[in-house]
């Protein structure tokens, strides 16, 4: 069995992350998804759309798995208002 850290996984977790958020978004469902810091316990400023509000919001992604739908205010904004 091989085990893998956060840091191991990131540089293909991020291109994982990218293709899985254009596929996401060109099907529509991207603005649809709620944050999850995932495992890991770095702070990464991420931002989603809150279906209540209309609005995106900031929250801070674990750094590895999760869910974090959107790397900027503006991509998310772009997307989904």
């Amino acid at each position: 069995m091989l085990l893998l850290s956060c840091e191991d996984t990131k540089e293909s977790s991020n291109t994982f992350e990218t293709l899985k958020n254009d596929i996401l978004l060109r099907s529509g469902t991207l603005c649809e998804l709620k944050p999850d810091p995932g495992p890991c316990r770095a702070a990464i400023p991420r931002y989603y759309f809150d279906q209540k509000t209309k609005q995106c919001k900031q929250f801070f992604w674990g750094g590895c798995n999760g869910t974090a739908p959107f790397k900027t205010m503006e991509e998310c904004m772009n997307a989904c208002e």
